[in-house]
């Protein structure tokens, strides 16, 4: 009797360490970020991301991804294949069509799609795409198993034939990280500045605002979509996934720069966030390609609040260590570290710089070496798909006279140099000089 008391006793001492160990167990989660790659995607980015461990991690991006700052993004984007560029002739790009522009994901997307994010943010330089093009890129976002995250973004009810205006994403992820106790839950809420094309405050030493900085008073967008506030939307999904998830950590995922840069119209509004959205626990800035290790707010409820951003074109990897305590059967969240993790500029990436083309120097870095006007006129008579986009510069408006050999693709007012700017395309060299001579200002 006296051997079972013995057993049964230690039974239950050695249960009840167990117990107590599980329940003062702690844990790690690392949650790693980029933001502002405008199309740039580096070997050593890729190399950075393989040595993460995905078991116990998390990957977000911030916004402004898709851009035409790459060869591959540029021809993603504009369905063609530069071949060089004509001297003599303003904007004179010689290009090759090759598919159908901005179909699919672009190159960059892909990268992501491949390296398993589990989430990205829209930026205010996805807006620069048309809104179609935008609508099939978050389409195929989804359908290769990418969280796409904008939840101050909504469609148009009539845009999409539906009854009611609706989010163009689902405003938040729940990420559920394995250990070996209870799996922690983090939930990953996504918003956009909402000053989509922002502008110079001052003009003649007056200062300047216009509504058009808003995403539905922009002539392309208008009617198609549309952004609430992103502080006012941040506070109400907050609270919503507070009530409905109680996760265990609440990030906020925001393209926007930590400190304004104008009084009114600013897409910088990271301290606002973190002063007034209540349970976020870390903030993730992009869009003012700075670097922040770590920065800290009180939140409204009293918590601390770290907000870290990683820079711009994937110079950077942020890594933020959250370290977890389980305690009366539920994770709390005990410290967040974060910093950059830092890379040397690959020579072999392209910047914003390199395109202007202007530059002798810039031109092979991007694919514009110079094809003299007898090589053109043997690659037009070569192929039929390429031709010769060139700009008329104009202090006055043109009207062009109709002729199915020259295209006029668009036109522009430039308000600060007071000219018209045309951009056309021909397959007819000699039109084109004729065009440059008659109409460009002298």
């Amino acid at each position: 009797m006296k051997i079972k008391n013995i057993i049964i006793a230690s039974i239950v001492f050695f249960s009840s360490l167990f117990l107590y160990a599980c329940n003062s167990s702690t844990e790690e989660v690392k949650i790693y970020n980029t933001t502002d790659l405008h199309s740039h995607f580096t070997k050593q980015m890729k190399n950075e991301i393989k040595k993460i461990d995905r078991k116990n991690s998390i990957l977000i991006d911030a916004g402004d991804t898709v851009d035409i700052q790459t060869v591959d993004d540029s021809q993603w984007s504009s369905g063609e294949k530069s071949l060089g560029y004509l001297d003599n002739i303003v904007g004179g790009n010689v290009v090759e069509k090759i598919k159908k522009p901005m179909e699919g994901l672009s190159p960059i997307s892909k990268e992501l799609v491949n390296a398993k994010y589990d989430a990205a943010v829209l930026g205010n330089h996805e807006f620069y795409l048309p809104p179609d093009a935008l609508k099939d890129l978050i389409y195929n976002y989804k359908k290769n198993g990418l969280n796409i995250l904008s939840a101050n973004t909504f469609f148009n009810k009539e845009y999409i034939n539906s009854s009611k205006d609706e989010r163009i994403s689902e405003p938040y992820v729940i990420k559920e990280v394995p250990n070996k106790s209870n799996a922690i839950k983090i939930a990953v809420v996504g918003v956009t500045t909402n000053t989509i094309n922002e502008e110079e405050a001052f003009k003649d030493g007056k200062e300047k605002f216009s509504d058009d900085v808003y995403i539905q008073n922009n002539p392309n967008y208008k009617g198609k979509f549309y952004m609430t506030d992103m502080v006012d939307e941040s506070i109400k999904v907050v609270k919503e996934v507070k009530e409905k998830e109680n996760p265990d950590m609440i990030i906020l995922v925001a393209h926007s720069g930590e400190k304004p840069k104008i009084p009114r119209h600013s897409g910088n509004r990271i301290q606002e966030l973190a002063k007034k959205v209540p349970y976020v626990d870390l903030i993730i800035a992009g869009h003012t390609h700075e670097f922040i290790d770590q920065h800290e707010y009180t939140g409204p409820n009293g918590k601390k609040v770290v907000v870290t951003q990683s820079g711009r074109h994937s110079k950077g990897l942020g890594e933020s260590i959250a370290k977890f305590k389980f305690k009366d059967n539920k994770w709390k969240l005990e410290s967040i570290k974060s910093k950059n993790i830092k890379f040397k500029t690959d020579k072999n990436d392209s910047e914003d710089a390199d395109f202007d083309t202007s530059k002798e120097e810039n031109r092979k870095k991007v694919g514009f070496n110079t094809v003299s006007e007898e090589k053109f006129r043997k690659l037009v008579k070569d192929n039929k798909n390429v031709v010769l986009k060139f700009n008329i510069l104009s202090d006055k408006k043109i009207s062009f006279p109709k002729d199915s050999r020259v295209i006029l693709e668009q036109e522009y007012f430039a308000e600060k140099e007071n000219e018209y700017i045309y951009y056309l395309t021909t397959r007819d060299l000699d039109l084109a000089k004729k065009y440059t001579q008659l109409y460009s200002k002298k």
